[in-house]
């Protein structure tokens, strides 16, 4: 690699953060942080490309025993949006006025 082709990526960890990634750095056998981080990123990726294919995590000694593992992080990625706290488009009020005209005209409300 060329030196344009690398970016340095800089960030402050707390004190609970630094723990976190060197505890996983030792499960994980990584040789530095920035192959901690790498494999987390790797792994995460994964993750959700599979729940995105509509597959489910799960976790036991047998398939007789295992459980659904629930990670809210990644499940909060497949939840629809909600779409009714949006604005709605502008034609939906001009249907809905012509369509409460309508219902006037044919009882005669108006």
């Amino acid at each position: 690699m060329t030196v344009a082709e690398i970016k340095r990526a800089n960030f402050d960890l707390t004190p609970e953060q630094d723990a976190a990634i060197s505890n996983l750095r030792h499960v994980l056998a990584a040789s530095s942080t920035k192959d901690t981080v790498l494999r987390a990123v790797q792994i995460s990726s994964l993750l959700v490309n599979e729940m995105r294919r509509g597959n489910r995590l799960y976790i036991g000694r047998s398939a007789e025993l295992a459980a659904r593992l629930v990670l809210p992080e990644l499940e909060a990625i497949l939840l629809p949006q909600w779409q009714w706290l949006v604005e709605p488009p502008a034609s939906m009020e001009k249907t809905i006025v012509d369509q409460g005209a309508q219902i006037a005209g044919k009882y005669n409300l108006a």
